[in-house]
């Protein structure tokens, strides 16, 4: 990233069979120090979305329980707007974006924080990303079928 005011957008296509799949847009500093908005499989209500925070190696999901989204294609942003960060869906047929979770802390993602933080190392920059995570093992696939960014 090389501004403190931008905003990021995916279409994804993933349908979770159970909450050891997720796939989803993230703004990832380091493995102690990032943020993924992911499409999960939930047990109880089906497909939803989940904010996953890491801070200074202490993870959160927000909400605890995923929000339910419609089957189909999404689209993801992710809007920085200097030491915020929110998180936004819709449906790729819908032009209403619906915010989820709270205003997140980004000064995490700055090279400054792991050491503020206690942690003995600190790297090179901020990144948005595009992950898949399958924990079972069946090797589910999401399709991203474009990615942007623009700055604001």
């Amino acid at each position: 990233m090389q501004s403190l005011a931008v905003v990021f957008e995916t279409e994804i296509d993933f349908e979770p069979e159970d909450g050891l799949q997720s796939a989803g847009l993230g703004l990832y500093y380091n493995t102690s120090c990032h943020y993924l908005l992911g499409v999960v499989g939930d047990e109880i209500e089906g497909r939803g979305l989940q904010i996953v925070a890491c801070d200074a190696q202490k993870t959160c999901r927000l909400p605890i329980h995923p929000q339910p989204v419609p089957s189909g294609p999404l689209i993801l942003r992710a809007e920085l707007q200097r030491e915020r960060l929110r998180f936004s869906f819709r449906a790729k047929a819908s032009e209403h974006w619906q915010e989820l979770g709270p205003e997140l802390d980004a000064t995490i993602l700055s090279d400054d924080y792991p050491l503020e933080a206690g942690l003995d190392f600190a790297f090179t920059g901020t990144f948005a990303v595009l992950a898949v995570q399958d924990a079972s093992g069946l090797r589910r696939s999401a399709i991203f079928r474009w990615f942007k960014s623009e700055q604001r």
